[in-house]
């Protein structure tokens, strides 16, 4: 199959995918609308029962810690905080669409990494004093930026593999391996989903973005950054518990003008997180 053709059948069949549930469209509308209150998007998630079951099972993995049940939507909300209950729903609902297990693929692995790159973006953006647009959005972008690995998983399976063997035998860029035998990469495939969803612009670009060289001016090099940087760290600490060298990270660090021990910093929060990590992707994908 040619380049363009890969294009065209990754274009129809995000085209073709389920809808959303209910629930997520509106939610997505709440948050552009200013008028929507804590009270109105704690309702709206209240109306969906399975999405409400998936974020308690969540919250009360051991990834948070808490000594007590929480039983209520209100009480998670009350512990957690609004912007984390947000960015659940929307990302669980997500979730719960793909079934991605193929050969030379784990769909586990994938939500590991990318819970450990979410983590990674809350702790580091605790760093700098810089405003990010989207901030609350942060957990969501970290959560789903390789969603797009997913839709080749299940879309071209057979020609996916072939990208991941060679990925897996040499020192090339996954992204740069995609591009050459898909003619796309998972970020622009993820953030070609998420638009088709009507996700907000501070949540598709930057996973749209977040391997390119080239990015429009709409997009935060803040977030960017931040992104690139924990995704970074997460790859490493996946290879044998490695840390990047300040100078892979050069471009992150100056954008976000932060000093070079972040990286030992968060490596090392991640690595103590694990089992943390572990217990939440196992209650996300259950």
């Amino acid at each position: 199959m040619k380049q363009e053709d890969i294009r065209k059948l990754i274009y129809s069949r995000i085209d073709s995918l389920p809808a959303l549930p209910g629930v997520i469209p509106r939610l997505l509308s709440q948050l552009e609308d200013s008028n929507s209150g804590a009270d109105d998007i704690a309702r709206t998630i209240s109306s969906d029962p399975s999405l409400t079951a998936n974020i308690l099972r969540v919250a009360n993995s051991a990834y948070y810690g808490f000594s007590g049940q929480i039983a209520s939507l209100e009480h998670a909300i009350a512990l957690l905080g609004f912007n984390m209950i947000k960015s659940l729903a929307l990302s669980t609902g997500v979730i719960k669409i793909f079934r991605a297990d193929h050969a030379g693929f784990s769909e586990h692995e994938l939500w590991v990494h990318s819970l450990t790159v979410a983590t990674s973006m809350n702790e580091i953006s605790r760093r700098f004093d810089k405003s990010v647009s989207g901030e609350e959005h942060i957990f969501i972008i970290g959560l789903l930026h390789d969603i797009g690995k997913i839709l080749f998983a299940q879309f071209i399976g057979d020609r996916y593999q072939e990208v991941l063997e060679r990925y897996y035998k040499g020192d090339e860029n996954l992204h740069d391996i995609e591009r050459q035998l898909l003619g796309i990469d998972h970020g622009e495939a993820g953030g070609l989903l998420l638009k088709r969803w009507l996700f907000p612009d501070v949540i598709y670009l930057p996973v749209h973005y977040h391997h390119q060289k080239e990015v429009p001016p709409e997009v935060d090099p803040l977030m960017l950054s931040l992104l690139s940087l924990s995704d970074k760290i997460a790859i490493s600490l996946g290879n044998g518990d490695k840390r990047p060298s300040p100078d892979e990270c050069k471009t992150e660090i100056e954008t976000l003008s932060i000093d070079t021990e972040i990286i030992e910093t968060t490596a090392n929060m991640l690595k103590e997180s694990e089992e943390r990590i572990n217990a939440f992707c196992h209650s996300l994908i259950v």
